[in-house]
C-alpha cells in the first residue's frame, strides 16, 4: 500500500513533506496540494484514480470565480487560506457546480487544460457526516481498498444504505489519523459512475479527515475483508 502522504497531517493545505497527493506541485519554499476555498469550506482535487472521471457534461450552473491564488514562495509560512483562493486554478477562472450534489460537497474547475473534480474536505461548522458528504441515496455499492486494487464489497442494497446513513450521521471532530497507522480504503462507488474514496482508520473508525464511523461500520468493512480472506493493511 502506498504511503499515505495527506493523511500525515489531514487538512493541511502546505507543507513541504505533503506533496502533492492527487494534484500537483509547485517546487517553491512549500508545496500546494491542488485545493478551492470557498464559503468556508476546503475542497481538494478528487483525483485518486477510482471512478470515472468528471466531464462536460456533470457541469451545472456556474458557482463562483476564484479571487486569488497562494504565493509560489513562503519562506515564512504566513500564507493563510483565504475564501475565493485556489492553488492552482487561475485568478479570474470559472468554478462550476456538479449536476445532483450540493456545491457544499462537490465542485468542478479546470486548469491546464483539464476539468477537475473537488470534494469538500473541511468546513466550518460541520457536525456530522453529512455536512460534508452529500451521498444519502447515491451510493450502488461499497468497496474496500489498498491504494486502488479493490479488496473486497458491500453489494447488498439495504447493507449499503444503512452504512451510507451511519457515515452521514457520524460526528466530525478533529482528525487523528496517520501515515503509520493501520489504514485501508474506503470507496463509495455512485449511481453516475464517479467515487468518492476515504481513508479509513478501523482502530478509531475515522473516515480521514475526520468523519468518525460507529463501530458497526468497522465491523462491516472488517467482516468484508474477512469473507475474502483480507484484512485492512498494514501499517505504511
Amino acid at each position: 500500500m502506498g504511503r499515505l502522504r495527506w493523511v500525515v497531517l489531514a487538512g493541511c493545505l502546505l507543507l513541504a513533506a505533503c506533496g502533492g497527493a492527487g494534484g500537483e506541485t509547485r517546487w517553491a519554499t512549500v508545496d500546494y496540494r491542488d485545493f478551492l476555498q470557498f464559503g468556508g469550506v476546503t475542497y481538494y482535487v478528487a483525483d485518486h484514480g477510482v471512478g470515472r472521471p468528471v466531464a462536460p457534461g456533470d457541469l451545472g450552473p456556474r458557482f463562483t470565480v476564484v479571487r486569488g491564488n497562494p504565493p509560489e514562495s513562503d519562506a515564512g509560512r504566513a500564507y493563510r487560506l483565504r475564501d475565493g483562493d485556489a492553488a492552482f486554478v487561475p485568478v479570474g477562472s470559472p468554478v462550476f457546480t456538479v449536476k445532483g450534489y450540493r456545491p457544499s460537497f462537490r465542485l468542478a474547475a479546470s486548469h491546464q487544460g483539464r476539468l477537475r473534480l473537488y470534494e469538500a474536505d473541511t468546513a466550518v461548522g460541520a457536525r456530522t457526516g453529512a455536512d460534508l458528504l452529500d451521498l444519502a441515496g447515491k451510493v450502488r455499492y461499497l468497496s474496500v481498498n489498498s491504494g486502488r486494487s479493490e479488496l473486497a464489497r458491500v453489494k447488498d442494497q439495504t447493507r449499503v444504505a444503512e452504512l451510507v446513513r451511519q457515515v452521514l450521521a457520524a460526528p466530525v471532530g478533529p482528525s487523528g489519523g496517520r501515515a503509520e497507522d493501520r489504514y485501508c480504503f474506503v470507496v463509495f462507488n455512485l449511481t453516475d459512475r464517479t467515487a468518492v474514496r476515504r481513508a479509513f482508520f478501523p482502530g478509531t473508525g475515522e473516515l480521514a479527515p475526520g468523519v468518525f464511523a460507529p463501530p458497526a461500520f468497522t465491523e462491516a468493512v472488517e467482516g468484508a475483508l474477512k469473507a475474502r480472506g483480507r484484512s485492512c493493511g498494514g501499517k505504511a
